[in-house]
């Protein structure tokens, strides 16, 4: 008996579809993810915050927990519309004035691989180990690889992150707000 390979075909391109899919990506609390992801680990996440844009590196903080940041990578992100965009809100004044430096800071939703505090290298001593705890830059125990720019916004007025003069970031290893009320 000879089976016809149209309905086969069919069946398996309507799989496609379905497998081929990515899987959604759940938006994470900054405050939550920089407290609970342990050494050594990363997940892929979604995260709001603060962007705080700096000529030694890139920040993220959120208004609840911002004495706590999380470094910022755009390593092998390729340049798009929404990377161009958060580059021209955040070196909006500094154009003007035709100087390089820290940039303004902006609301930003971005998704990517969340990376904990770096493990200790195990070829250290266990005294060394148990009270060396390396950082992703001199301010950061966490690191975000952006893979993708979901929004990127200019801070309102009133947001308790913006600068109220310039060259100021309120939001920097301060926190300008309580802690979130727990979900």
């Amino acid at each position: 008996m000879k089976i016809p390979a149209a309905p086969i075909v069919l069946a398996i391109f309507a799989l496609v579809p379905v497998c081929a899919r990515p899987q959604p990506v759940a938006q994470i609390d900054l405050c939550e993810l920089q407290t609970s992801v342990p050494e050594g680990a990363h997940r892929t996440v979604r995260v709001e915050g603060i962007f705080l844009p700096g000529m030694e590196g890139q920040e993220l903080v959120d208004p609840h927990c911002s004495s706590r940041s999380t470094f910022v990578d755009f390593v092998g992100m390729p340049s798009n519309r929404m990377l161009d965009r958060l580059w021209k809100i955040t070196d909006k004044r500094l154009r003007k004035a035709h100087v390089h430096g820290d940039g303004v800071p902006v609301h930003v939703i971005f998704e990517g691989e969340f990376f904990g505090p770096p493990a200790a290298d195990p070829k250290l001593p266990e005294s060394i180990r148990r009270n060396y705890h390396p950082g992703w830059d001199s301010n950061s125990k966490t690191k975000l690889v952006v893979s993708k720019i979901l929004s990127v916004k200019a801070l309102p007025r009133g947001d308790p992150c913006a600068p109220k003069v310039e060259d100021e970031w309120p939001c920097w290893q301060k926190d300008v707000l309580p802690p979130a009320p727990a979900k």
